[in-house]
């Protein structure tokens, strides 16, 4: 009985070649695009679940309320690690991260052949960092693996970067910021890609410690405010970290408030799950940039769209062939044929389309990956996809279409007396028509949604590109300076201005602490002028030099630019919303002392100016320039370099050697301002070329749907169209007459998708500060595209309906 339906199903597929390659391509295109879907949703939520401790694992978070603003803060003060376990017992285990910032290492074992790399992803750490995470041991004990000052554990990839595949415990590796040995004393295996933050390299906390008191930064270490430091709790087994609210409030009256009484305590500190720190954080000075949990749903369900879609239009195929075997479904009933054994029929059919589908899927996948890789900025490949796992998801993702798929057609057909089939599947109001007429909608308006939404995701996009930011972006290079570069830029930083200079296509020059595009300091200024109970409020803080302004070609409002600022004191240049949040009337003149106890003028008062993410409001924002070397040594990281028009590729490349000939031994690391600023907006540019795909997919399924139920209707209006045309209709009023219905089902597609498109990009506009209006010409595009589409794909089947031999057309049936 199988051999047997599996030679028919042959057969049929055969005999109705087009409608077989419209099924099966469809299908094979939608499990594909799908499947690699619903990976990335996998991937998105896998995030830190790795960990075998997981459920027990928290980020202590602090969110802050008060005249200083709200904030939530991803660091907390150092000391909160070595105070709350005497409040919160819960708390087992603890372990503090601070970021070092780029840091070059050097391996110096081979003095004729130095290995240096310039490395982003090294942390101080508290040894108790491998119980908490349960890192694993490649070598060395973790017991004191980071107990010594100056101990260093890599991991398995950065150890074989610089020491191959031996045991490098024991080795040295130099910083080159600070000429400073480390001590290899462990190596545990890479952190997997589905983490939350990345590292490359730990350093002991007690290095840290020493670090902040050789700068003279003791007291800010010891600063219950100083938001420093990553600090993560492990607790106890069957504790939730809601359950430790009120204890941690206790805790935070006491960190805080001294005599305060506990109604004057603001804010809390927050108990934030591991697993919740990817898709659903995104707090200030956060690790690493986190996913979006909003896009990986809208994922999900174009995936889930993408299969219905697919479905539909099997459906609708299904039932436009089952007009074509009326009659052998009317002569196995006259001969006995029971309605299971038609229904197993109809559903073996289905089942071995889909896995025809699911072979060629397989292709897909491989040619599509390229394009997800590029959009995701992933590296995966195809047998990376088909794992274990993901090929049972697989298996019943094939299984479940193929059921569903095939389980209305296969009762439509085999629900029929013999005598009344073809009447039956003729009437235009019977209910396998009206199903198949409200999937075809269902079909449109999806597309539609999709065709609006990208259009309006598109012109974000430009206007994020387009607008102007209050200053010039173009052709400005970032340089990460370490080294012998760095040595020079902070104690005489015009003499790499200078070398940098006698380069013809070198406009300027500046050395910062930060580039726009990062989260800047988050800190205060005192005027001198405050009253008694001043609270300073949260200010950004930036550090430059005198040339920043005229380099970047910034605003002056007020006062004058820097110049070289009196010993040891500070210039400050405040943008416009910084004057109003410190009440400042004639703030040019106007002296006060920093959060780090720099003292100096305010001199001057720029327009505010979007250095951070359109996503935010400007932020109240200081610029500081102080000339001390010592201060400067704290904060000098990068140096902005303004390039002339040209050859930008070979200007980058005599500029690495002039710098290799002037500060010899430093790595040359830089990246053009345009593309910083671009990585603000990457989720929402890949979410543009995402949806761009899916809604050309969306339209080429639905328009297989389109051609199958404009073929069905021309098949069974055959003997109309004959009798209309022998009574003198021309090709084209019946062509139209076949047409209307269908622009019909598209203009109810519109109906329901454009008002969901508007509330649904109404809502996601909101995630912007800055953001476009929604037009009417946006909703009326997207229709008249869907229009001219739909046109498309039903003419071919309508003009060729039309066009047939009246006299064939009578003899039909």
């Amino acid at each position: 009985m199988i051999k047997n339906y599996i030679i028919i199903v042959f057969r049929i597929l055969w005999r109705q070649k087009l409608y077989s390659i419209l099924n099966i391509l469809g299908l094979a295109l939608a499990l594909a695009v799908s499947f690699i879907i619903l990976n990335h949703v996998r991937v998105e939520w896998s995030y830190d679940k790795h960990f075998p401790k997981a459920d027990r694992l928290y980020r202590i978070i602090n969110k802050t309320v008060g005249e200083r603003g709200n904030w939530d803060w991803a660091p907390t003060a150092p000391l909160m690690a070595e105070e709350i376990q005497k409040y919160v017992p819960e708390i087992e285990k603890l372990v503090r991260f601070r970021y070092m910032n780029e840091t070059v290492l050097v391996n110096r074992s081979d003095t004729n052949n130095l290995i240096q790399f310039k490395e982003d992803c090294g942390y101080y750490a508290d040894s108790t960092v491998f119980d908490v995470f349960d890192l694993k041991m490649l070598y060395g004990d973790k017991n004191s693996a980071l107990s010594e000052l100056g101990s260093l554990v890599l991991t398995e990839s950065l150890a074989k970067k610089y020491f191959g595949d031996k045991d490098p415990v024991g080795e040295h590796l130099y910083s080159l910021n600070a000429n400073q040995p480390f001590t290899v004393t462990g190596v545990i295996a890479d952190f997997p890609e589905t983490s939350h933050f990345k590292i490359d390299f730990l350093v002991d906390w007690k290095f840290f410690k020493a670090l902040m008191k050789a700068v003279n930064l003791e007291d800010l270490y010891n600063l219950h405010g100083w938001a420093g430091v990553y600090t993560y709790a492990q607790v106890q087994e069957d504790t939730k970290g809601t359950d430790l609210t009120d204890k941690l409030f206790n805790f935070r009256v006491n960190f805080y408030g001294g005599d305060t009484s506990p109604e004057d305590i603001t804010g809390e500190f927050f108990l934030q799950p591991i697993t919740d720190i990817h898709l659903k954080s995104n707090l200030e000075q956060e690790m690493g940039p986190n996913g979006n949990i909003a896009y990986v749903i809208v994922f999900f369900l174009s995936a889930i769209f993408i299969l219905i879609i697919a479905g539909v239009n099997y459906v609708n195929i299904a039932i436009t062939r089952s007009l074509k075997r009326t009659k052998e479904v009317a002569i196995r009933k006259v001969n006995g044929a029971k309605r299971l054994q038609l229904i197993h029929q109809f559903q073996s059919e289905s089942l071995i389309t889909v896995l025809f589908s699911a072979i060629l899927s397989i292709l897909f996948i491989d040619l599509i990956l390229p394009v997800y890789n590029q959009l995701t900025g992933s590296t995966m490949v195809t047998l990376e996809i088909f794992t274990t796992r993901n090929i049972m998801l697989f298996l019943l993702i094939i299984l479940f279409l193929g059921s569903v798929s095939g389980l209305y057609p296969s009762l439509f057909a085999s629900r029929f007396k013999p005598v009344m089939v073809f009447k039956e599947m003729s009437n235009p109001k019977s209910i396998s028509n009206t199903i198949r007429k409200v999937l075809v909608v269902l079909q449109f308006s999806i597309s539609i949604f999709m065709i609006l939404s990208t259009i309006i995701i598109h012109r974000q996009m430009h206007f994020f590109n387009e607008k102007n930011l209050g200053f010039d972006k173009s052709r400005v290079i970032n340089i990460n300076l370490n080294g012998e570069l760095r040595f020079k830029a902070v104690n005489n930083p015009q003499t790499v201005k200078a070398e940098l200079g006698k380069l013809p296509f070198v406009i300027g020059s500046s050395v910062t602490s930060s580039i726009i595009g990062d989260r800047f300091s988050v800190e205060g200024l005192a005027p001198d002028s405050k009253p008694e109970d001043w609270e300073d409020p949260s200010l950004r803080f930036l550090r430059v030099d005198e040339e920043f302004l005229e380099l970047l070609n910034i605003k002056l409002l007020e006062g004058r630019n820097f110049n070289l600022p009196p010993e040891k004191e500070s210039q400050y240049i405040l943008n416009n919303r910084a004057v109003q949040l410190l009440d400042l009337e004639e703030p040019v003149g106007e002296k006060g002392t920093s959060f780090f106890g720099q003292y100096g003028e305010i001199i001057g008062v720029v327009d505010d100016f979007h250095f951070a993410s359109l996503h935010h409001k400007i932020d109240p924002l200081v610029l500081e320039c102080n000339a001390d070397p010592e201060f400067r040594g704290l904060w000098v990281g990068n140096m902005l370099v303004k390039l002339t028009k040209g050859d930008h590729i070979e200007m980058i490349h005599e500029l690495e050697e002039a710098i290799g000939q002037f500060a010899p031994g430093t790595t040359f690391n830089f990246e053009f301002l345009d593309d910083k600023l671009n990585q603000l907006y990457a989720s929402e540019a890949n979410l543009r070329d995402i949806f761009k795909y899916f809604a050309i997919f969306t339209i080429f399924i639905s328009c297989l749907g389109l051609f199958g139920l404009s073929s069905y209707v021309g098949e069974s209006r055959t003997k109309e169209i004959g009798i209309r045309k022998s009574m003198g209709a021309n090709t084209s009023a019946i062509a139209i007459l076949m047409s209307k219905q269908f622009l019909g089902f598209v203009l109810i597609g519109l109906l329901i998708a454009l008002p969901s498109g508007y509330f649904y990009m109404n809502d996601w506009l909101r995630n912007f500060a800055y953001k476009i209006h929604l037009q009417p010409w946006e909703f009326l595009l997207a229709g008249l595209l869907a229009l001219i589409i739909a046109i498309i794909s039903i003419s071919f089947q309508a003009i060729r309906a039309a066009m047939k031999n009246p006299a064939d057309a009578l003899h039909y049936e």
